[in-house]
């Protein structure tokens, strides 16, 4: 657990409960990370009303495989006619056409934002310098294999 996860913790409830929320731990303390993934991925569980959690993303854009109907990652539960009809129209034979997904894709933005299903409260980024003098490195989710056999070192010093 990072050095300000409690802190955060306990500034997040209290804000809750100066909101009127009485907002506690399901366990009475922040769960072990295994015991939470566990806890929040089963379909039926009734015990956690909000949560907080981390995940990124993948190189495949689609939020089919985090909003989806039966994705495991679809941790808040959150389930709709509409989510799933515009999840399947991003990602059916017409998103061939960049054009047609890119506005399939707005749509269920749009949808998100109306029913506010999930609400962030960070965002970052991940960030891989590497010097230039290093060949052969990509971050392009199509050059998967990062593997360290692909890396040429173009001079012994720098300059």
């Amino acid at each position: 657990m990072r050095s300000t996860a409690n802190a955060t913790h306990k500034y997040e409830l209290q804000q809750w409960r100066k909101l009127g929320l009485n907002v506690k731990y399901t366990s009475g303390k922040p769960m072990e990370f295994n015991s939470f993934d566990s806890a929040i991925q089963k379909p039926d569980q009734k015990n956690i009303d909000v949560w907080n959690g981390a995940w990124s993303l993948s190189s495949e854009p689609t939020p089919t495989q985090l909003y989806g109907q039966n994705a495991p990652y679809n941790m808040g539960h959150f389930v709709s006619k509409e989510n799933t009809k515009l999840l399947n129209n991003m990602n059916n034979s017409k998103a061939w056409n960049h054009k047609y997904r890119a506005k399939q894709f707005k749509d269920w933005q749009a949808y998100m934002n109306k029913e506010t299903a999930y609400a962030p409260d960070s965002f970052s980024l991940s960030w891989e310098p590497v010097n230039k003098r290093v060949k052969g490195y990509s971050v392009k989710p199509a050059d998967g294999d990062n593997s360290f056999s692909n890396l040429q070192l173009t001079q012994e010093n720098t300059k």
